[in-house]
């Protein structure tokens, strides 16, 4: 379900690669519907924060298609 990744998570916004799992929002009121993507990371330590180049920290990325359960497939 969760892929490991080494790239911004932007990259990943057009991707198809990761499968979609469909979730449903037991809600009565859904607040996120949709393509989801989670990214799951570790902060960036502090002792590299005044590096001059960005630092991209290793993360694990999972896309979610949440459903609302008024919405038919």
């Amino acid at each position: 379900m969760w892929v490991n990744s080494d790239k911004k998570i932007e990259s990943y916004f057009k991707d198809s690669i990761i499968p979609a799992f469909t979730v449903k929002d037991k809600c009565v009121i859904p607040r996120c519907t949709g393509e989801l993507l989670i990214q799951k990371k570790v902060p960036v330590p502090w002792a590299w924060a005044s590096l001059s180049q960005e630092v991209i920290m290793p993360s694990k990325i999972v896309k979610l298609h949440v459903q609302a359960i008024s919405e038919k497939k």
